[in-house]
C-alpha cells in the first residue's frame, strides 16, 4: 500500500493546524502584552479572551479587507486533483457517518468535502493511500473541533479534557502497534475510536521506526492541544499581531503577502540546491524529488481547497480578479 509517508507524519503539526508549542504561546502572549480573563484559578476557564485582541477587533469592525490573488505565488506548484476523487468522496462520507454525529452536523461535514481536500493535497497517491490520509484529515478535524478546541464539548471540564487526551494518546499508540500491546477497551468517544481504521492501515504499511516517528508527531499535536485547552482560546496569528502594530489593513496584508512570497522563494531555492548536489545517487534524488513534490502539493492543494470548501466560509468572497474580500 502506498501511504505517502514522506508527508503524513509532519502533516500532523504542519500547515493545517499550526498548533503552538508552549514556548511559542508564551512568546506571543508576552509580545502582545495581553491579559487573560480566567474564571477560577486552577480550573478550566469557560472563556479565555485576549483583551487587546478584542479591542483590536472592535476597532476594525465594519472595515473591508482584500487579500490579493495568491495564484501567482503558487503558479509553479502543482494544483491538480487526484484521479480517485470521485470514488473517494463516497468513502469519505461513509467514514463521516461512522462518527455518529447529528444529521445537521453530518450534512455540514459532508458539504465541507474532505475528499477534495485529500485529492488536492495528495495528488498522485493511489486509492488506498489516498483513502487513509483523507480519513486522517477527517479524524484530525473532528478531534480538533470536538475535543481539542477550547469551545469544544470538553472545554468546561479540565480533568475530563485531560482524561480524554490521555485516552487519545494511549489509543493511537495501541492502534499503531507501539507500546505495551495489551487488550484495551474501544473508547466510547468516536472522535477518538475512529482512528482505529487509520491506525490499521498505517500499521500494515509502515515499519516500526516510521510508526514511531508518526506517533512522536502525534504526541506533539496532543500536547499542543492540552496547552491550548489550559491557556488559550485562540493563537494570535501573524496578521492580527501586525494589526496591533499598524492598523492599516492593506499594509498588513501586503506585509503578509511579501512574507509568503519570500517563504515560497526560499523553499524553491533550497529545493533546487538540494537536487543539484552531485553527490546524490539516482535513488536519493528521486526520493528528494518525491518529498519536495508532496510538500508543494500539500501547500498549494490546501490553499486551493480552502477557497472552495464551506468549512471556512470564504467560498463566496472571491472576486473576479482572484482576490478575496472580507468585511470585518
Amino acid at each position: 500500500m502506498d501511504i505517502p509517508f514522506v508527508d503524513i507524519a509532519h502533516f500532523v503539526n504542519g500547515q493545517m493546524y499550526g498548533k503552538a508549542t508552549p514556548d511559542f504561546a508564551v512568546a506571543m502572549d508576552e509580545a502582545c502584552g495581553s491579559v487573560l480573563d480566567v474564571t477560577t484559578k486552577g480550573e478550566m476557564p469557560k472563556k479565555i479572551v485576549y483583551k487587546k485582541d478584542l479591542e483590536l477587533l472592535a476597532s476594525l469592525k465594519g472595515r473591508c479587507m482584500r487579500v490579493p490573488d495568491l495564484g501567482p505565488i503558487f503558479s509553479l506548484w502543482p494544483k491538480n486533483i487526484n484521479k480517485h476523487y470521485g470514488v473517494l468522496k463516497a468513502a469519505a462520507n461513509d467514514y463521516l457517518r461512522s462518527f455518529n454525529m447529528t444529521e445537521k452536523k453530518l450534512k455540514k461535514q459532508i458539504e465541507i468535502d474532505y475528499a477534495l481536500a485529500g485529492s488536492m493535497m495528495w495528488q498522485q497517491a493511489n486509492y488506498n493511500g489516498l483513502r487513509t490520509v483523507t480519513f486522517f484529515v477527517i479524524w484530525l478535524f473532528n478531534y480538533d473541533d470536538e475535543v481539542a478546541e477550547p469551545m469544544g464539548q470538553h472545554s468546561d471540564h479540565s480533568e475530563l479534557a485531560r482524561g480524554v487526551l490521555r485516552t487519545a494518546v494511549s489509543f493511537v499508540e495501541h492502534c499503531l502497534g507501539l507500546g505495551r500491546q495489551e487488550a484495551i477497551d474501544l473508547p466510547k468517544d468516536p472522535n477518538i475510536s475512529r482512528f482505529q481504521v487509520i491506525g490499521d492501515q498505517i500499521r500494515a504499511a509502515y515499519t516500526v521506526e516510521q510508526r514511531q516517528l508518526f506517533f512522536d508527531e502525534m504526541k506533539l499535536y496532543f500536547h499542543a492541544c492540552e496547552r491550548e485547552q489550559q491557556a488559550l482560546k485562540s493563537i494570535i496569528n501573524h496578521v492580527s499581531l501586525a494589526c496591533a502594530v499598524n492598523p492599516d489593513l492593506q499594509y498588513v496584508i501586503d506585509e503578509a503577502m511579501m512574507a509568503l512570497q519570500a517563504s515560497v522563494n526560499r523553499f524553491d531555492a533550497i529545493a533546487e540546491t538540494l537536487l543539484s548536489r552531485p553527490s546524490l545517487s539516482r535513488v536519493e534524488k528521486r526520493n528528494f524529488q518525491d518529498l519536495i513534490r508532496v510538500y508543494r502539493e500539500n501547500c498549494a492543494g490546501n490553499w486551493t481547497w480552502s477557497l472552495v470548501t464551506t468549512r471556512y466560509g470564504i467560498q463566496t468572497a472571491g472576486q473576479e480578479d482572484g482576490s478575496i474580500l472580507f468585511v470585518l
